[in-house]
Parts: C-alpha cells; structure tokens; sequence
C-alpha cells in the first residue's frame, strides 16, 4: 500500500517550499498519498500552499488543509490521519523544514522493509531517514551483512524529521498522542517510540535513506519552545510510565489513551 505523508507546518514558507520542491525531485506523487497541515500560519505560508494546491489539481491524492489557528502538531497529524489514513497504510511523517535527497525513497525504503518483515520474521515500527547526528546517543548496534548495499542501524528511538512508521504498527497504536489542551509540539515522536520498544517492535535508521536538515530551529521560537517543552514534560513522563506499565497503547484520534475497558468494548 502506498505511503500516506503527512507535513505538518507553522510560519515557515520558504521552508516549506524548498521541502515540497525536494518532496516531488526525489519522488512519484502518483505512487503516495500527500498531506500538508497547516496551523494558522501568518507569514505567506497560506498563499503559498493556495498556489502549491491549484498548481497540484491533477493529481488527485495530494490534499492541503488550512486551519484557522495553531492547533499542534500533534493534532495536527491526527487530523490528517483520521480524514486520509487507511487501514494498514504506512505513514511517512515530514518535518516542514526537510529537503529529501534520495531518489525513488519510496520504493527503496518499501523494499528494505520487505526484506526485514518478510524475509527475517522482524516486526518493524519505524525506520528514519538518514542525516547527520542521527544516531548520537540512540544507536543500539550496526548491522553490516543483512543484504543491504548501505548500512542498517538499530536505534533506541526515533526522532522526527523525516520517519516511516509501517502500517501494522500505526493499526496497533492509533493516532500520535496529545498530552493536554495546551500541547503544541514535542514528545509525540519519543511517545512512538516509547510504544514500539513495549511492543517488543524494532525501529532503524538506514543509510539509504537520506535527507537534509534546512535549519533546526523550533518556529515557535527557543525561549517559547523551551518553556513549552519543561511545561509538557512531567505529562509525558506520566504517559511514557504508563505505557511501560502495561496500560493501554492504542491512542484515539482526539489524541488520548483509551483505556482497557473502553479497548474491549
């Protein structure tokens, strides 16, 4: 099944633009399903994704959704998710800062985890794309001789930026979590990751795969996303303890954790 892409962005057309420009370089529109979310961005970045949309009318599975005011990013997502996901669909989740390098990604990516799932028996949840201090203090081991031409890291977590999270494990764990009314950003990524290694599931990044970080800096600004970050933290904790309590690992498309008794009814 083809990939669902799901770009979230907020304030950053030149970004953004740059991105969706890589996105069709490296890539066949007709064989994904495409959605950029925007969140009540002020700065020309509706103008752009109107032009982006009217220039993009013949293929029918690319979608742009405008929103009146910042909802999230994890919201976000899961609007995406619960308007165009599918059943067992994968979703590819792109940061609105990210230029792809790597031509035919999607084929390749789909036929390394056919390897992996089929060929190895692997349940596998995610594997990121390849960049630059992607695996500091998140590589578990290397693996050389697994019929790759380029290397296969097993990571702890995976980060944003650019990942593939496989159909089976977004059916197994729903929609990205919302940690409160107020939860714009961070911690949805860790919160996945956190929910494959309790499901005993692998994440990688692999080096045949790779894209370019434009910048790294938050469009909230550092001294708001630092405090909104120490503000959302003791809730993740929170959930993240749960999680590897045993609760429940199924999020619903509000973005809250359903619980056991909810899950079986």
């Amino acid at each position: 099944m083809k990939p669902l892409i799901v770009i979230t962005s907020y304030n950053r057309a030149d970004e953004l633009g740059r991105t969706l420009a890589a996105l069709e370089e490296t890539t066949d529109l007709h064989g994904v399903d495409l959605v950029v979310v925007d969140n009540g961005s002020g700065n020309g970045t509706v103008d752009m994704l109107c032009r982006w949309r009217e220039s993009h009318t013949h293929f029918g599975n690319t979608h742009v959704l405008l929103l009146p005011s910042n909802i999230g990013c994890p919201r976000a997502l899961n609007k995406a998710l619960e308007l165009y996901r599918q059943p067992g669909q994968p979703v590819v989740k792109l940061d609105n800062d990210v230029e792809m390098l790597t031509v035919g990604w999607v084929d390749k990516v789909a036929s390394a985890l056919a390897r992996l799932q089929d060929w190895e028996g692997r349940n596998v949840a995610m594997i990121g794309a390849n960049y630059p201090g992607v695996l500091e203090g998140r590589l578990l081991m290397t693996e050389e001789n697994v019929g790759f031409s380029r290397l296969l890291h097993h990571v702890a977590v995976v980060i944003g930026h650019c990942v593939w999270h496989t159909g089976p494990f977004m059916d197994a764990v729903g929609y990205f979590d919302v940690l409160s009314p107020e939860h714009l950003y961070g911690f949805e990524d860790l919160l996945l990751s956190c929910k494959a290694g309790a499901m005993d599931w692998r994440m990688f990044v692999w080096e045949g795969w790779s894209i370019r970080n434009i910048q790294r800096h938050s469009a909230l600004g550092r001294e708001r996303q630092n405090g909104h970050v120490a503000q959302m933290r003791s809730l993740y904790n929170e959930r993240r303890q749960a999680i590897l309590a045993g609760e429940t690992l199924w999020t619903g498309a509000d973005g809250q954790p359903v619980t056991r008794m909810e899950e079986d009814s």
